[in-house]
């Protein structure tokens, strides 16, 4: 690497430590990138088990697409947790709350599936009120 490489990593790390208040928090970049890769191994299992459970209940969805789906939410949650709190915490679509739309609102009571995310949408909204 040249003298100019390092310089420039140097920058943009301090830059990264100084948004993020990393040092501030008694940590360091690399702490923290250990701990997003074990944050994302623990979290891993989502993108298997809640398409698995959504399938079920939602018809005309493909397996690949809730995949997709339930990835691009965790993608785009955490993402903006991080920039928006400045805080690491890792965001995904709660296992509790599929498994309750999959089996109590559409299998249960009989809703379609984009009526149910219609119900949790608007639960949203309330908790949001």
């Amino acid at each position: 690497m040249r003298i100019e490489d390092l310089i420039v990593m140097s920058n943009l790390t301090e830059k990264i430590d100084k948004f993020f208040r990393i040092t501030e928090r008694n940590s360091t970049i690399q702490q923290e990138i250990r701990g997003g890769i074990i944050t994302f191994l623990a979290m891993a299992y989502i993108l298997i088990v809640n398409p698995s459970i959504l399938s079920g209940a939602a018809a005309g969805y493909s397996w690949d697409a809730l995949f997709t789906a339930t990835a691009l939410a965790a993608i785009i949650a955490s993402i903006l947790m991080g920039v928006y709190s400045r805080f690491p915490v890792a965001l995904a679509p709660g296992m509790g709350v599929n498994a309750f739309l999959a089996y109590t609102i559409c299998l249960g009571m009989g809703f379609s599936f984009p009526q149910g995310l219609m119900v949790v949408f608007i639960s949203g909204i309330l908790f949001l009120i």
